[in-house]
């Protein structure tokens, strides 16, 4: 997997100290910018760790990035870059990297359910990144959508055009026949006249042709 702004996606946590200690001042004041979430883990009052960072490591690899500080020493430091701002004493925060979303803050409390603490941490991740794929999915929907709005709108704006043409040729029509209309209904009435008298006149040489050819049948048996 790819590094995340030269943070390298690690099974294993990182290890705050005094020379890489921009790593989480960056964050904090907003000066650096990650893909996946951070979780930093700081040290309680007793230098121990509240929960198994390795476990969280192995848990949320690719998922997250885990930041253990080294020693309790380095507060007053971080205090002073971050402005209080920072976990201290056993307090865990989960940073994302949508501003929108903020981090959150775990308290540490002594005498705890690490494990409960841990769940809880894992938990906020998780949260995130399945409404990461919700978005995206969202996103593709929206996509399509658009798509489909698209080819509506020019579905309808063909028809319109059709309906607009249909329309337009109507109005020819009505506009020529308002104007000639009396000529083509006598135009029509005479074509029909002379198709009618057309074949009258078919029927009668029929009946003219078939005399003619009566009469030569005669005119054969008489001359035999």
């Amino acid at each position: 997997m790819a590094d995340d702004n030269n943070m390298r996606v690690s099974v294993e946590p990182y290890i705050l100290n005094k020379r890489n200690s921009d790593i989480l001042v960056d964050l904090i004041n907003g000066r650096r910018k990650y893909e996946l979430p951070i979780i930093y883990v700081s040290k309680t009052r007793q230098n121990r760790t509240p929960i198994d960072v390795g476990r969280l490591s192995y848990v949320l690899k690719g998922v997250a990035h885990v930041i253990v500080q080294g020693d309790v020493s380095i507060n007053h430091l971080l205090n002073k870059k971050c402005a209080h701002r920072n976990e201290t004493y056993g307090s865990i925060g989960v940073y994302y990297p949508s501003q929108k979303l903020g981090h959150k803050r775990c308290k540490y409390v002594e005498g705890g359910h690490p494990e409960i603490l841990m769940d809880k941490i894992v938990d906020y991740v998780m949260q995130y990144s399945n409404l990461q794929m919700v978005d995206s999915i969202l996103t593709w929907q929206g996509v399509k959508n658009s798509m489909l709005n698209d080819i509506i709108e020019r579905t309808n704006e063909q028809y319109n055009i059709a309906i607009s043409d249909k329309t337009k040729a109507q109005n020819e029509v009505e506009i020529v026949y308002s104007e000639f209309g009396n000529e083509i209904d006598e135009l029509t009435a005479r074509i029909k006249e002379l198709t009618n008298r057309n074949l009258l006149l078919e029927e009668e040489n029929a009946r003219l042709s078939a005399k003619v050819t009566e009469k030569k049948g005669e005119s054969s048996a008489f001359s035999g």
